[in-house]
C-alpha cells in the first residue's frame, strides 16, 4: 500500500490500515514497526517510582472464579465481565456463582459485601438479582443500573457460618439486543464493575467532626452557620485538628447519609453513592495542624457556583478502629 504525502493540520489525525497475513500478529508487527521509530526512555530512579499500591487487610476483592452457568451449556470458572467477552450473545439468560471463605481475622466484625461500577454508564446490565446464600440480597431488585450503579448489602448474619455464596442472575432475553440510553450510547450486557467485600471492625473512640462549619455563598466568600439549622450554600467549609496521640490505627469520616463530594486538604474525593465511611488515615495532618474540610451535596460532583444548596449541615464523625 503506498501512502501519499499529507500535511496535518492543529487537532488533526490520520488512519491508515495494511493487509496482514496472519490478522493475530497484527498488532505484534505494528509495535515492531513504532519499536524503529520510539527513542529509549530513561530509566526511572527508584526513588521516583510511585509506590505500590496493597489491598487493605479489611478488603476482600472478588474479581474471579466465578462459575458460569448458561442453560445447555457447561460450567466453567470465569473473571466477571460482559457477555460478549465471555463469548456469549446479548440475548443470553446467565448465572454467575461464587462461595468465599471468610477471613478468620474478620470474626466479630460488620461484613458488606459491596458492587462499586465507577461510572453512572457501567454497572450490572439490562438488570439481575443478586442472591446470598439463596435469599435475595436487602437491596432493591430486581438491580437496574441507571437507579443504582454501585451497592452495598449487610452479608454479616448470612457470613456467620464462615463462607458466603453469591449467585447473580442476569436475564438478558427481556431486553433488546443492546441497550440505548438517551446519550445515545449502547450498553453491552454483563458485568461492568467490580464485587469485595469489606469487613468494618468496631470503632475504639467515635467523636463528632471538632469545629464549627462555614457556609459558601460563592467560592471562598464563607459566613458562620448553626450545626443544628438548615442553610443555602454553595458548599460548607470546616476547619479542624485531631490529637497528636491516636487510639487507634486508623482514622474513618462516618455519615448516617452519603459522604457525597469532600475536599479534604486538597485530595478530592468523590464518593459512590453507597459510601457512608472514608478511612482518611493518610489524608489528615497527624502533627496537630489544621485540616481543611469542603462538603459538597451529594448530587453534585464537584462545587457549582451557579447551583445552591438547600439543606442540614452534615452531622459528621471521626472514627479510629484497629
Amino acid at each position: 500500500m503506498s501512502l501519499p504525502a499529507a500535511d496535518y493540520g492543529l487537532m488533526q489525525s490520520r488512519v491508515f490500515a495494511a493487509p496482514r497475513a496472519d490478522l493475530g500478529r497484527a498488532a505484534l508487527d505494528w509495535f515492531r514497526a513504532q519499536a524503529g521509530i520510539w527513542r529509549a526512555l530513561p530509566p526511572i530512579p527508584e526513588e521516583q517510582k510511585p509506590q505500590l499500591m496493597t489491598v487493605p487487610e479489611d478488603i476482600l476483592p472478588l474479581p474471579d472464579g466465578w462459575t458460569l452457568k448458561v442453560e445447555g451449556q457447561p460450567d466453567r470458572t470465569v473473571r466477571l465481565g460482559v457477555f460478549g467477552t465471555l463469548g456469549l450473545p446479548e440475548n443470553t439468560i446467565v448465572t454467575f456463582e461464587r462461595t468465599v471463605a471468610i477471613p478468620t481475622a474478620w470474626k466479630g466484625r460488620r461484613l458488606q459485601l459491596v458492587f462499586d461500577a465507577e461510572h453512572w454508564f457501567w454497572g450490572i446490565l439490562p438488570s439481575a438479582k443478586l442472591l446470598v446464600n439463596g435469599k435475595e440480597g436487602a437491596l432493591r431488585q430486581p438491580i437496574k443500573p441507571e437507579a443504582q450503579p454501585s451497592f452495598a448489602v449487610d452479608v454479616t448474619e448470612a457470613a456467620a457460618a464462615g463462607t458466603l455464596t453469591i449467585r447473580l442472575e442476569i436475564d438478558g432475553v427481556k431486553a433488546s439486543t443492546l441497550r440505548k440510553e438517551k446519550t445515545g450510547q449502547f450498553k453491552p450486557h454483563g458485568v461492568t464493575g467490580l464485587f469485595y467485600l469489606q469487613a468494618i471492625p468496631p470503632a475504639v473512640k467515635v467523636e463528632p467532626l471538632p469545629g464549627a462549619w462555614q457556609a459558601a455563598s460563592a467560592f471562598g466568600r464563607l459566613a458562620p452557620v448553626k450545626a443544628d439549622k438548615k442553610t443555602q450554600c454553595v458548599y460548607l467549609e470546616t476547619r479542624f485538628t485531631i490529637p497528636k496521640d491516636w487510639p487507634a490505627k486508623r482514622l474513618f469520616l462516618e455519615s448516617p447519609t452519603h459522604l457525597g463530594f469532600l475536599l479534604l486538604n486538597g485530595y478530592a474525593l468523590q464518593t459512590p453513592a453507597w459510601m457512608k465511611r472514608l478511612d482518611v488515615s493518610g489524608m489528615v495532618r497527624r502533627d496537630g495542624g489544621e485540616n481543611v474540610l469542603r462538603w459538597v451535596p451529594e448530587s453534585r460532583q464537584c462545587p457549582a457556583w451557579n447551583r445552591s444548596y438547600q439543606g442540614a449541615v452534615p452531622a459528621l464523625t471521626l472514627a479510629w478502629t484497629e
